[in-house]
Order: structure tokens, then sequence, then C-alpha cells
């Protein structure tokens, strides 16, 4: 496993966060609510990031490329007004690799899987991929020019 894309994930995460328990978000949505935790997260998320890549849901070969997918989302997603903070960046973020292991996965594991592995109930999993699928006008073909490839890497290394 590549644990310097894995760290660099975690230090993009923690960098972009807000430090705070705000749940007021721009977005009008039902399904807004299943992206909020009803309580304080027990692991930090760098911990939970790392427990994901190690349940071997991502496959070793594609670390790279979930990672830099990962971020893609998350910048996207920030400029719909969705902010990530203590309440909301472990499910954010869960829904971000999932969707991106679908992405570049041969073979993808189920929604059932990610729920098992992550601790969130399959109705929540399901309302969150939902959501952000809505908030990125459910296309996941998001263009990356070489130069947007380009910033992210040095963002990130």
């Amino acid at each position: 496993m590549s644990i310097t894309d894995i760290n660099a994930l975690c230090d993009f995460v923690e960098s972009t966060m807000i430090n705070d328990y705000r749940s007021d978000f721009p977005v009008k949505n039902e399904n807004i609510k299943s992206i909020i935790s009803k309580e304080i997260p027990r692991y930090d998320i760098s911990t939970y990031i790392k427990g994901i890549f190690s349940s071997n849901l991502i496959q070793y070969c594609h670390v790279n490329g979930v990672v830099l997918y990962t971020i893609n989302i998350l910048n996207h997603i920030r400029k719909t007004g969705l902010y990530l903070n203590n309440l909301t960046v472990h499910r954010i973020v869960l829904i971000c690799l999932m969707l991106s292991s679908k992405m570049h996965e041969d073979i993808n594991y189920l929604n059932i899987d990610w729920s098992l592995i992550s601790g969130v109930t399959i109705k929540n999993i399901n309302l969150m991929e939902k959501f952000i699928m809505e908030l990125l006008n459910n296309d996941l073909h998001i263009i990356m020019t070489d130069r947007k490839i380009l910033s992210i890497i040095k963002c990130i290394y």
C-alpha cells in the first residue's frame, strides 16, 4: 500500500477541515442529514482513512488513482458550499473514497461492504451516496486537465 499517498490524502483532508460542529449548510437537499454524524466520531480522520485503506476495500494497484480522484471530488463538493467539519468529514470522505473506488476498480465492493467496514448503516451509505451524486450532477466523470492533476499532486506532496 502506498503509505505516502494515503498520508497525503489525510493531510489534504485535515487542511480543508473547518474545526467546528455547525450543521447549517447552504445546500438544500433532503438527504443532507445523512452526512451529519449525530455524535463526534471515535477516531480522528487520519486513523479513519487509514482504517478504510487497511480493510482492502481498495486494491493496492489503485491507491494512487483513488487518492487523486477523491481529492478532486472533495474539491468539487466544497465548491457547492458543503464543508468538512468534525461532524461531516468522516462520512463525506467515506463516500468520496467509495465513489472513487467504484470508478477505478474492475470489481467493486457492494455498499453493504463499505457499511460493515465504516460502521455506518447501509441506509445512510445509500442516502449519502445519492446526496453526493446529486451534488456532482450524477456525473463522476470529472474532467481533470494535466495542469489540474499537477496542481493536486503539488498540493499533497
